[in-house]
């Protein structure tokens, strides 16, 4: 007797057309709303937020496309005609400066920075405000215009509104500057007390590209009444409660991350597609999407509105779970449901393996095997797209991060996982189907309770589509027809779809190809569900066929993204070059600030400061002249973001330094070897003690902008400090005990002096060497 009455190698047509356009579905709920969003005309509906009016801001703050980093003359253009735009619309502004110095684990960087902050005084006070902050400086090597240039537009287009009426909830602006160099001008703000105004909550514009839809991509510690505000109030949300929790993982910062650290509330919203352009001179106006724009004002407008009754004072509420189901719907739930919703989980697979294993439908052994073949199988595959991602960065001439041709990239990448899944799995009947089903219903409650002890935000990831699959495994133990069974496994790829796509979406947008691994998750859990659908689809010759389809497609992308040119006009490469003095050998050479191993981005910078230029860059696994240290290189050049490896070509490169010379821009830059003895930075009459850890090793000092690079800088060094002496600008100078002063100047190097106990260097670090070269 059958009691699944199972038909042999029959492989149900339908299930797999209906799983295909299931998929095509969600795909087109997913980029439909984002590709037909609703731009607000500049010249009606002035009570409602445009994209429009905000790009007019941003032209009117920015009539030309310069790069404006901390410090240049561009950056302060750029806040003379913001705080004008402000007065013009009735707010009073106040140009607040001060010297400051963010320690790293990479050093000290120390600036001058101007935050702008407005209020409209005619309003009422007595309420708490709102803090909504965007930074107004760029990066040296583009002119920021979505980063973060189109948010300065669209925090003027929404005081516009508030000077208006059109929003109740008090609100206080604050433009910050140096958030490029290390959220300098956030953590000037927290220090100078702009919670002196009983601010407790902060909504913070990014953007990490130059397209794409809006994502709120971090909530902060028990802001759950404001992530409720956000829910009620904001379509479509583009995210979901584990984007949040995984961004708390990385260790990336935004102006509200320090903000976050005094215990304000918050979100953080950005949009993050066109990632090529990012922090290049291709983010520009004519790569800036409006609806982009649109859905991004909209949200905080949208998020606002939610606070009419609360104003700024909100009350501590744990983060709430919720995920987008593809636009078509919001799941959300309580955070003190998240476990009992598990243990539901539990209780639902439990019950189904239980029947089945009574039932004599599904022996014990057949049940490990399936759950250890799913656990093994996406291992593989994680691990394959992995070694993909390392093998692209080693063959394509760089270690940095950013990829050329990221679309092609993730599809070979996909491509992969979906193969290796496939190798592993064979379904040739209904009983297969269902020793699939109960292994992945394991392999998801397994990983769905490890994520929730992780971080309980984390469970939003497994946790819907692990309730359906295990109800729909009780669904299997009474199902008497192939078409009943059918019917469940295709309600598990619905499920599955409606999470794991938008998952997908957002990890790629949000993670760097060195997170590949961690990125591919949702694709690989869902084909994963996929052998559900199509399994019976790729048996016997078929499955031969469909796998050398998919494998020789992600081959194919694999072999053009290698040996395509890996920089062009539209889809260039970030990296951070900056040269490194090492004390202790004597040498000097130009590092990927990317990469904690130089590789062949040390060739690339070296042509670019030699001025041997080399395009396309050779094709090759590695070549050790190209890694070993330069033992005299060019003049130390400030850490330009950028122009070090991109553009490509000379020309643009000559281009890049010219801007940034143009800005007025000016750095001083330094590096001391372990065992330095600075105890003390004293910036600007200030005094910033060094912390004891960057004294026990070695340290990277810089101090950016024009005013930061003119100011006296005094290091403060122990007497009884192992190192006596330090390279500067590939100079070595003798300490012998004395503290040591830097002075920038424009004019020629003079020779160190020496004042007391003070050794005296005045140096010319201006970019004025770097304009005339060839």
């Amino acid at each position: 007797m059958n009691p699944l009455h199972i038909g042999s190698h029959d492989r149900r047509p339908w299930l797999a057309l209906s799983g295909i356009a299931v998929l095509a579905i969600v795909v087109w709920l997913l980029l439909g709303p984002f590709d037909t969003v609703a731009l607000v005309p500049a010249n009606v509906q002035s009570e409602v937020f445009s994209a429009e009016r905000a790009l007019d801001f941003a032209h009117t703050v920015m009539p030309d496309e310069v790069p404006h980093p901390l410090g240049s003359k561009a950056n302060a253009a750029i806040r003379q005609r913001t705080i004008a735009a402000f007065n013009r619309l009735g707010y009073s502004t106040q140009d607040l400066s001060r010297p400051i110095c963010e320690f790293r684990y990479d050093g000290a960087r120390c600036a001058i920075v101007h935050n702008i902050v407005a209020r409209l005084l005619a309003k009422d006070q007595s309420a708490r405000p709102v803090l909504l902050t965007a930074h107004y400086d760029s990066v040296p090597a583009g002119p920021g215009v979505a980063d973060d240039m189109s948010n300065v537009g669209a925090l003027l287009e929404i005081a516009r509104l508030h000077a208006i009426g059109a929003l109740k909830v008090p609100l206080i602006f604050l433009l910050t500057d140096g958030e490029e160099p290390g959220t300098l001008g956030a953590k000037a703000a927290s220090e100078m007390g702009i919670d002196a105004d009983h601010v407790t909550l902060d909504l913070n514009l990014e953007a990490r590209g130059t397209e794409g839809p809006s994502i709120m991509f971090e909530a902060g510690p028990a802001s759950g009444e404001l992530v409720d505000a956000f829910l009620r109030n904001v379509r479509p949300i583009n995210t979901a409660s584990y984007i949040s929790s995984i961004y708390q993982l990385l260790p990336n910062d935004t102006d509200y991350s320090v903000f976050k650290k005094v215990g304000m509330h918050g979100l953080n919203f950005a949009f993050g597609g066109g990632l090529s352009r990012y922090h290049t001179p291709r983010d520009d106006f004519a790569h800036l999407s409006l609806a982009s724009m649109q859905l991004q004002g909209a949200a905080v407008v949208g998020t606002l509105s939610g606070l009419t009754d609360k104003h700024g004072d909100v009350s501590p509420l744990a983060l709430p779970g919720f995920v987008d189901l593809s636009h078509a719907f919001v799941v959300r739930w309580p955070a003190s449901w998240t476990w009992p919703l598990v243990a539901l989980c539990v209780v639902f697979a439990v019950l189904g393996l239980a029947i089945l294993f009574y039932t004599k439908r599904l022996r014990y052994r057949e049940w490990l095997g399936s759950t250890a073949k799913m656990i093994f199988s996406a291992a593989i595959a994680l691990a394959l797209v992995d070694g993909v991602m390392m093998l692209l960065r080693i063959t394509t001439g760089t270690p940095t991060p950013w990829l050329a041709h990221t679309s092609i990239t993730w599809a070979a990448v996909f491509g992969v996982a979906l193969f290796v899944v496939f190798m592993f799995w064979r379904v040739r009947e209904s009983r297969d189907a269902v020793r699939a089903m109960a292994g992945l219903v394991t392999f998801q409650l397994l990983g769905l309770i490890a994520l929730t002890s992780l971080n309980a935000g984390l469970s939003a990831l497994l946790l819907v589509q692990t309730i359906v699959m295990a109800a729909g495994l009780i669904a299997l133990t009474r199902a008497r027809s192939e078409v009943v069974r059918d019917l469940v496994f295709l309600s598990s790829w619905i499920v599955s779809c409606l999470v794991f796509v938008p998952a997908t979406r957002l990890f790629t947008m949000m993670l760097s190809p060195d997170e590949a691994a961690i990125a591919a998750v949702p694709s690989v859990l869902m084909m994963c569900a996929s052998v559900l659908v199509f399994g019976r689809m790729f048996a016997g010759r078929m499955r031969m066929i469909a796998l050398a389809i998919i494998g020789l497609a992600s081959v194919g992308a694999l072999v053009f993204v290698m040996m395509a040119p890996h920089e062009t006009v539209n889809d260039p490469m970030e990296a951070n070059v900056y040269q490194v003095d090492d004390v202790t050998a004597g040498k000097s050479w130009i590092a990927n600030g990317s990469s904690s191993h130089p590789l062949l981005t040390t060739l690339s910078a070296a042509a670019r400061f030699s001025h041997a230029v080399q395009a396309p860059w050779p094709r090759m696994l590695l070549n050790a002249r190209y890694i070993s240290p330069l033992s005299a290189p060019h003049s130390a050049a400030p850490m330009m973001d950028g122009c070090g490896t991109r553009p490509v070509d000379a020309d643009a490169y000559a281009q890049c330094v010219h801007w940034v010379a143009a800005s007025g821009y000016d750095e001083l830059t330094m590096t001391v070897g372990a065992g330095h003895g600075i105890t003390t930075l004293r910036f600007s009459g200030q005094d910033f003690p060094v912390d004891a850890k960057l004294r026990q090793r070695g340290m990277s000092i810089h101090f950016l902008g024009t005013e930061a690079a003119d100011q006296p800088v005094e290091l403060i060094i122990d007497r009884a400090a192992a190192t006596r002496e330090i390279i500067l600008s590939g100079t070595r100078y003798n300490l012998s005990g004395r503290a040591l002063e830097i002075a920038s100047l424009r004019t020629a190097a003079q020779v160190p002096t020496q004042e007391g106990d003070k050794t005296i260097v005045y140096v010319r670090q201006s970019l004025d060497g770097f304009v005339g070269r060839k």
